[in-house]
């Protein structure tokens, strides 16, 4: 019963995340007025029973209708939002402290389909329908603080609910544009290698099928010119496999130049500067994975953390040591730590490929990161 409980939480928390969880939270202020009540010298605790009663039914009917309008089809979310809302107004007679199902009911009018127009104007219906029920059954002094506070709240909560929705939408419309960066990027690099190998290899093998037609022609009458022309096959047969390393060696930076073009359309969104300096260099596929991984990280790091201005990516060869370093520099507020952010994992990549990771990262001075492969990692 615990494990299918625990595995059930897992596979839910991984595909909707801990908000909708930790949003229940709230629940709490419910069972505020009880405890009032039960702490309190008054007779009113020989009806807690009754108002706990009521109370604890109410949370029963809230969940479905909760997990209904966050994750429920379209046609079934209205009418669990409306369930909410009445929720909160028939318990207010026995808890004073029910209009936090009618903020819940507020703060879940974001997830509806619609526009924002309608989702306003439901919002201020539901408002107007529960100032006026309050305001006719309770003082008007205290039920004007009591309006007030449920609609500051509600309309509170909705805006950071909506903020938080677009800025979600604008992450996800950026990771299909980087996606599709990679893609194309991809895409142009076999385009450019079946340009480059049909018009160098294309004329290359028709010399070859001549050459060897010809050898074989005289491989009766002058085995010495046979030989020649075979040897002359051996030789453009050598220049033409130097020409398909050369034509496929560009294909080998095509994943981390599409890093390249992604990081910087990230950045951009984020209103911080790139430069790059990249020198072609003919990596081993598993290197150039690793280099661009460790570009993505370093990217995704500066993104989310380092608060900078201004990004450096450069890759070259260090000729003397025999390496291959990419350093990654920016101008944020620095105090990374080997093991935070994502770093231990790019380092442990690294280092299996027989390179190594310096991290520079004082606080205030912004954080460098640079990343050397040995020499005998170039193909």
């Amino acid at each position: 019963m615990k494990r299918a409980f625990a595995t059930r939480l897992h596979n839910y928390t991984a595909r909707h995340g801990w908000e909708p969880l930790l949003s229940l939270a709230y629940l709490a202020f419910l069972f505020v007025p009880l405890l009032m009540r039960g702490l309190s010298d008054s007779d009113d605790w020989a009806r807690l029973p009754f108002h706990a009663g009521a109370t604890w039914l109410s949370v029963s009917l809230f969940l479905p209708l909760y997990f209904c309008v966050l994750h429920a089809a379209r046609r079934f979310q209205l009418w669990a939002l409306a369930g909410i809302f009445a929720l909160g107004i028939g318990l207010l007679p026995w808890n004073a402290f029910a209009n936090t199902y009618v903020i819940y009911a507020g703060a879940l009018l974001i997830y509806l389909h619609g526009g924002l127009r309608g989702k306003l104007a439901a919002l201020l219906l539901m408002q107007l329908i529960y100032g006026a029920w309050v305001w006719r059954h309770y003082p008007p002094q205290w039920a004007g603080l009591h309006i007030g506070m449920v609609a500051l709240l509600s309309v509170t909560i909705f805006s950071f609910n909506y903020l938080e929705q677009q800025r979600q939408r604008e992450q996800a419309t950026l990771k299909l544009t980087q996606d599709e960066v990679r893609r194309l990027a991809s895409m142009a690099e076999r385009e450019r290698i079946g340009r480059d190998l049909h018009d160098s290899l294309g004329q290359t093998l028709s010399t070859v099928a001549l050459k060897a037609e010809l050898a074989q022609r005289l491989a009766g009458r002058d085995s010495q010119a046979a030989a020649g022309q075979m040897q002359q096959v051996a030789a453009i047969a050598r220049d033409a496999l130097t020409q398909m390393r050369e034509a496929v060696s560009g294909m080998r930076s095509a994943m981390l130049a599409a890093e390249l073009a992604s990081a910087k359309i990230l950045l951009e969104m984020e209103g911080i500067q790139m430069q790059s300096q990249m020198q072609e260099l003919p990596l081993t596929p598993g290197h150039e994975t690793a280099l661009a991984l460790a570009l993505r990280e370093a990217i995704t790091n500066v993104q989310r953390h380092a608060r900078a201005e201004k990004v450096s990516v450069r890759l070259e060869h260090d000729e003397p040591n025999r390496q291959v370093v990419m350093s990654i520099a920016d101008d944020g507020r620095g105090g990374a730590t080997p093991r935070g952010t994502g770093l231990a994992g790019m380092a442990e990549r690294i280092e299996a490929l027989g390179g190594c990771l310096q991290i520079e990262s004082a606080k205030g001075q912004g954080t460098r990161l640079r990343l050397k492969l040995p020499l005998e990692a170039i193909a």
